[in-house]
């Protein structure tokens, strides 16, 4: 019998994650903020989402 490996899970750094605000939900109870994987920013931002405050 063989042993079959654990797949691994691979997670991006917390720094490729860029803060973004959306200033009004589309429906309620719909999230306002988010961390935007850095490749995704421009789809968001074309969507109606501004980069937080927060973003350094």
């Amino acid at each position: 019998m063989t042993k079959s490996k654990k797949d691994t899970v691979v997670t991006q750094p917390p720094s490729t994650l860029i803060p973004m605000i959306h200033p009004l939900p589309r429906h309620p109870d719909d999230p306002i903020t988010a961390n935007v994987h850095s490749d995704e920013v421009t789809r968001w931002l074309n969507e109606g989402w501004q980069h937080s405050e927060q973003e350094k």
